[in-house]
């Protein structure tokens, strides 16, 4: 398990991606699991990352590349 690691970084980016991934599917747990990616990626100073929107865009399902 990743929380058993001290890499931080990749702590904070898993987080950040679960939470993506279960606010996209309407699950109750997204809020908490988004306030705990939040502050860790703030403790960072990556709060602004570009991840956020890279998995949002993998969430939603949307295909972004042309034929």
């Amino acid at each position: 398990m990743l929380d058993a690691t001290e890499d931080v970084l990749a702590q904070a980016m898993l987080r950040l991606a679960e939470a993506t991934a279960l606010r996209s599917l309407g699950d109750a747990r997204a809020s908490s699991v988004q306030t705990r990616a939040d502050e860790a990626l703030d403790a960072l100073g990556l709060s602004e990352t570009a991840w956020r929107v890279a998995f949002s865009v993998a969430a939603s399902g949307v295909d972004l590349v042309a034929p």
